[in-house]
C-alpha cells in the first residue's frame, strides 16, 4: 500500500514542472497578443489620439484595462489626463478598469483631470469621482 501511495504523489510531482512550462507559455502567449493588438497600449501617445472605437478594439483584442506602467499609471489615468472623451473612460471603467488605483505619485485618475477640462461634470467625471467613495 505504502509504496502504491509513494508512486502516486511522485507521478502528481512530475507533472508540476510540466504544469508551470505550460502555464508560462500562456502567459507569454497572452502577453505578445496584447503587444500586437495595440503596440502603444497604456501610454500617452495612444490615449492622446485614441478614439472610444480604439480603445474597445484594443480591450477586444486583449489589452488590458488594468495595465500598469513603470510610472503606476493605468490606462484610465492615461485617458484622463490626456484625452477629453468621456466615451473612452466609460468603456475603461465597463472593461474592468479600476479606478481607485494610484500612480506613484499617489494620484488616481480622477485626481489627473484638469480643473478646465471638458471630462468635468460629464458622467465619466462623476463615475469616477463615485469610485472613491465605494
Amino acid at each position: 500500500m505504502f509504496n502504491r501511495l509513494l508512486k502516486l504523489n511522485t507521478q502528481k510531482f512530475s507533472l508540476l514542472p510540466t504544469t508551470l512550462l505550460v502555464l508560462l507559455a500562456l502567459t507569454l502567449l497572452a502577453n505578445t497578443a496584447q503587444a500586437q493588438a495595440c503596440p502603444n497600449w497604456n501610454t500617452r501617445e495612444f490615449f492622446e489620439k485614441a478614439l472610444p472605437i480604439d480603445v474597445a478594439h484594443c480591450l477586444d483584442r486583449g489589452a488590458d484595462a488594468a495595465a500598469r506602467d513603470w510610472l503606476g499609471n493605468t490606462p484610465l489615468h492615461y485617458a484622463a489626463g490626456n484625452n477629453e472623451t468621456p466615451a473612452i473612460i466609460i468603456t475603461l471603467l465597463e472593461h474592468g478598469a479600476n479606478s481607485k488605483i494610484k500612480n506613484n505619485d499617489g494620484k488616481t485618475a480622477l485626481d489627473l483631470i484638469d480643473m478646465d477640462s471638458p471630462l468635468r461634470n460629464t458622467k465619466a467625471y462623476w463615475q469616477l469621482h463615485e469610485a472613491r467613495y465605494k
